[in-house]
């Protein structure tokens, strides 16, 4: 398993380094939305970083207005999710 770090800008930062001659070997999407994308270097190391759904992430227009999650102010809300049954 590859080291790596959950970040808040991942679409950005995964185009700032693909900017400069590094794609992702590999790009991800887990079930829940989490994104992930693995680098790796000449010498075979990966790394990777990873990031929130993208439908989490809100819209300048609503970060300037002030609009989101009141504890995380670059964040929309997600909903809520309930349990299923019990055995």
């Amino acid at each position: 398993m590859a080291p790596g770090l959950f970040v808040d800008d991942f679409g950005d930062r995964v185009a700032r380094i693909a900017a400069r001659g590094l794609e992702p070997v590999r790009r991800e999407t887990c079930a829940n939305g989490v994104r992930k994308a693995t680098h790796r270097d000449p010498d075979g190391n990966e790394s990777g970083f990873g990031g929130a759904p993208a439908e989490a992430v809100r819209p300048a227009a609503a970060r300037a207005a002030g609009e989101g999650h009141p504890d995380r102010p670059d964040r929309v809300p997600l909903p809520r999710r309930t349990r299923g049954p019990t055995s």
